[in-house]
């Protein structure tokens, strides 16, 4: 099953994260109107600026600590983005999990945290781009991949794409799931 390794722990990581971010912001997805994408990497830069309460979040992610992880993000403002926050984190951490289960070498694990203040770093750096920022914000919208890998590639920060691209990925999967679930209602 190794070669499938990659494949699979993704699939679980999906599964459980949406229950997981179900289960800390204890409040239905559908209730609040996603943030745009901007919004959504200025709460992550504003979550990394904060050492304490960021280890906070990321704690009560991997724990499943509903509690602690909303008195966290309400102490930055944050109560918005609960859901895509909790994804994006729990993407971060799940990653990492992925990694040290499917590599045939020892893989030591890192520190969250200290990899959501990369992030934000390098989001930061995206955000202070604002025609970069725009241009990417619209194809990562209507999900045109070239126009984002050609817009990172002409203005500087294709160095960055691993942790933008992440910053796309949880933000199109609480929107788009959001926009399926209200087609439904």
């Amino acid at each position: 099953m190794l070669p499938y390794c990659e494949l699979i722990c993704d699939w679980v990581r999906v599964k459980l994260g949406v229950l997981r971010c179900q289960e800390v912001c204890g409040i239905p997805v559908t209730k609040v109107e996603t943030p745009s994408l901007e919004q959504f990497a200025r709460a992550i830069v504003r979550l990394a600026s904060n050492d304490t309460l960021l280890r906070q979040v990321v704690d009560s992610v991997a724990c499943g600590d509903g509690e602690e992880y909303r008195a966290a993000i309400a102490e930055l403002k944050l109560n918005d983005f609960c859901y895509l926050l909790c994804h994006w984190v729990y993407s971060v951490i799940y990653h990492r999990v992925c990694h040290i289960v499917c590599s045939p070498d020892r893989v030591l694990p890192g520190d969250a945290a200290s990899e959501i203040q990369a992030a934000a770093k390098d989001i930061s750096i995206l955000l202070n781009k604002e025609k970069a920022f725009d241009v990417i914000g619209r194809a990562a919208a209507t999900l045109n991949c070239e126009t984002l890998q050609s817009a990172m590639n002409q203005f500087g920060i294709a160095p960055q794409c691993r942790f933008i691209c992440s910053l796309i990925c949880s933000w199109r999967h609480v929107w788009v799931c959001r926009e399926v679930r209200s087609e439904e209602h």
